[in-house]
């Protein structure tokens, strides 16, 4: 954790310290960062390193629980609730009210030369990086859907870009979100349909607005 005052600082928050952080539904905490053992050091959080932040990770954000038969078995998607799962964190402490920068580090990859994604395949006519997709997230900031307005329709999905590399490889994603002073509970999860499947969540940094680190992400109308 890093602290140099109003103008300049960055605190990171561990997607599986839990708690304070809670889980919810099918998300579980993997402190294996899937199989690797691989654990970035504090200055080795960044785009494209081959780690998991802290040595942890959120997996499992789905957007089909509860169902009667486990993910990936052949009743994986029997009588689900499309009720999204997710990370809540919580103490999360800002110095004053204002809109501050998220950087979600998350992992979203395939293998193959291929990005597995659920749901965008145009990342919401956003376009990041031609052929590779996004994974869908809805945000919450103190019980409250952050959202945005596109054409008089509602925007509540954040598009986070995938990648055609290892799971284990770490991407950066940047919101933009109202915090309160003192304490702030961020709940990150899928949207409640049964095929979209969030990315894997290892850990966000919490910046002044302005500082966080590319893509910088907005809502968009629909994740499919």
């Amino acid at each position: 954790m890093q602290s140099d005052g109003a103008v300049s600082f960055r605190t990171r928050y561990e997607a599986e310290a839990i708690p304070p952080n809670v889980l919810t539904f099918s998300a579980i905490a993997d402190h294996t960062c899937f199989g690797t053992n691989l654990t970035c050091p504090a200055d080795g959080v960044k785009e494209g390193a081959n780690c998991c932040s802290g040595g942890g990770v959120i997996t499992q954000i789905l957007g089909r629980v509860p169902c009667s038969g486990a993910p990936g078995s052949d009743g994986g998607y029997m009588d689900c609730k499309d009720t999204g799962a997710g990370v809540e964190f919580h103490g999360v402490t800002v110095p004053a009210d204002g809109t501050y920068d998220v950087t979600w580090w998350y992992h979203c990859g395939g293998g193959n030369g291929v990005a597995n994604v659920y749901g965008d395949l145009m990342c919401g006519g956003l376009h990041y990086t031609v052929g590779i997709g996004c994974r869908p997230q809805l945000i919450d900031v103190n019980g409250v859907p952050m959202s945005g307005t596109i054409d008089a329709q509602v925007a509540l999905i954040y598009q986070f870009p995938c990648y055609a590399d290892a799971w284990s490889v770490v991407h950066g994603a940047t919101t933009a979100l109202p915090l309160k002073t003192g304490s702030n509970t961020i709940y990150i999860h899928a949207p409640h349909v049964t095929d979209l499947d969030a990315a894997d969540i290892d850990a966000i940094d919490v910046l002044p607005h302005g500082q966080g680190a590319q893509p910088w992400v907005t809502p968009v109308v629909s994740g499919n």
